[in-house]
């Protein structure tokens, strides 16, 4: 099972300008993408902060595309990705009362 899909691993490749080996899918960003999930679903309505551990903003947006398509596999509803105004930072919501528009 791969822990990432060609275009993210492309997308990956693009952002840091490096090859990209199979022995670095350690599984690290999938794990956060799961707590992330997690602790939005344990605090519904409060943003939850989407970092990976690559600590820059292009990664960040990278796992939140990731926590989306797992959200989408699993077919959980109810979750809303948002950019603060500043662009600088990804956030994500759980909200039973208010379910994230389809696109």
């Amino acid at each position: 099972m791969n822990l990432a899909t060609k275009d993210q691993i492309r997308e990956w490749e693009s952002i840091n300008g490096k090859g990209f080996s199979p022995e670095w899918r350690s599984g690290r960003s999938t794990v956060i993408a799961l707590e992330t999930i997690a602790m939005a679903m344990r605090y519904p309505r409060k943003p939850i902060r989407i970092r990976d551990h690559h600590g820059t903003v292009e990664a960040d947006r990278v796992l939140s595309k990731t926590i989306l398509r797992i959200l989408s596999d699993l077919r959980f509803g109810f979750f809303k990705v948002s950019k603060s105004p500043d662009g600088r930072s990804v956030s994500l919501v759980f909200d039973w009362a208010h379910p994230a528009e389809k696109k």
